[in-house]
């Protein structure tokens, strides 16, 4: 592992690794959370639990206890030291994973099981830094870290498939936590995937796509499993993450960080600039970038053509960034649109999203 984590490093990028806050019997750190009681017990008498997770079954470590959060960061640390790692994917923290008993009988008991994920990501913020990603978290609101949405079926519909993206990174932002790492593009293939194990080829696009615009883009199906043009699509919505989009995210986000209500994404009603307006209330598979960009994505299998509604009054004017004719030009016809206006059955290529770029 040492050789291939330096090479990755050799080449600038930086590494996470993934981790939970279980311990396993056949874990060589096993023997120690028991000897020091560094895990949640599930009866007074103070015995282990175990508990079931998707790797087996395990101790959950007790993030009440000084002792054992400064032990199980120690252990985090060191891998630090001997691999060069930058930060972790902190999995599970729900209270789901907790003895039946809940913190009756951890270090500091707890009504509310709750307070557990809290500590979880207070100690993992404490090794993992603004880079590292969290999948549960409650009231940790003042760290900046990235939070990741729960897994995505690899299907169109509203049952955790594509349709949920937008809603779900949006309330994760209104609620406190605007770092949204929406999962990976074209969803989980374990959730309706289809015979080959990967999503089907028109959603992946569509979620490459959509994904550009969000604070994250995570592959973990990689492009050139499906076709080139399916590669070259996906090597321009990165270019254009990293060049254009990144840029109003980082913005956006130094304002929020500042006090500011700017969020990196956000919905038409909650933008200052068109929280008056009636129509963006009811709008909830469109959002605003920062404070320059309107995002119009398909979200329908087999669409190319959706309904766009244009925020604020007519001083408001959207230029569209679709269109390469468009680009800095104010005098081809149909590059400006005045805001408080639909346009209906605009035509979008599976190759393409529909984002507007706010002129004033």
């Amino acid at each position: 592992m040492e050789m291939k984590t330096n090479a990755v490093i050799q080449q600038g990028f930086r590494v996470t690794v993934w981790t939970t806050p279980f311990i396993n019997p056949d874990s060589k750190n096993y023997a120690a959370a028991v000897a020091e009681k560094y895990f949640v017990p599930g009866s007074s008498d103070g015995t282990p639990t175990l508990i079931q997770w998707w790797r087996g079954q395990g101790i959950p470590v007790d993030f009440t206890n000084t002792g054992a959060v400064q032990w199980y960061q120690s252990i985090l640390r060191n891998t630090q030291s001997a691999f060069g790692i930058d930060s972790f994917k902190f999995d599970a923290g729900e209270t789901t994973y907790l003895p039946k008993s809940g913190l009756n009988y951890s270090a500091v008991h707890y009504t509310n099981p709750s307070v557990y994920t809290t500590q979880y990501a207070n100690a993992a913020y404490e090794i993992g830094g603004k880079i590292m990603e969290m999948r549960s978290t409650w009231k940790t609101q003042n760290g900046s870290f990235f939070v990741r949405l729960m897994d995505k079926g690899s299907s169109w519909g509203a049952l955790r498939g594509f349709r949920t993206v937008i809603p779900s990174a949006l309330t994760f932002g209104i609620l406190g936590y605007p770092f949204v790492l929406p999962d990976m593009i074209g969803g989980n293939v374990y959730f309706f995937g289809d015979e080959e194990n990967k999503p089907e080829r028109e959603l992946y696009i569509r979620w490459i796509e959509l994904s550009a615009f969000l604070p994250c883009m995570q592959f973990s199906i990689s492009p050139w499993q499906y076709d080139e043009e399916v590669t070259e699509i996906a090597q321009r919505y990165v270019e254009l993450h990293q060049t254009i989009i990144y840029d109003e995210v980082f913005a956006a986000a130094t304002r929020y960080v500042a006090g500011d209500m700017s969020l990196p994404v956000s919905p038409l009603w909650f933008h200052s600039s068109f929280s008056e307006d009636p129509e963006a209330a009811f709008l909830s598979n469109d959002f605003v970038v920062g404070d320059k960009y309107l995002v119009a994505p398909i979200l329908e299998k087999g669409s190319t053509q959706r309904d766009i509604y244009f925020p604020g009054g007519s001083e408001v004017k959207w230029r569209d960034k679709m269109r390469p004719e468009c680009y800095d030009n104010d005098t081809e016809q149909n590059c400006i649109v005045e805001g408080g206006r639909w346009i209906y059955a605009y035509h979008v290529d599976l190759d393409q999203i529909s984002w507007w770029e706010k002129l004033t």
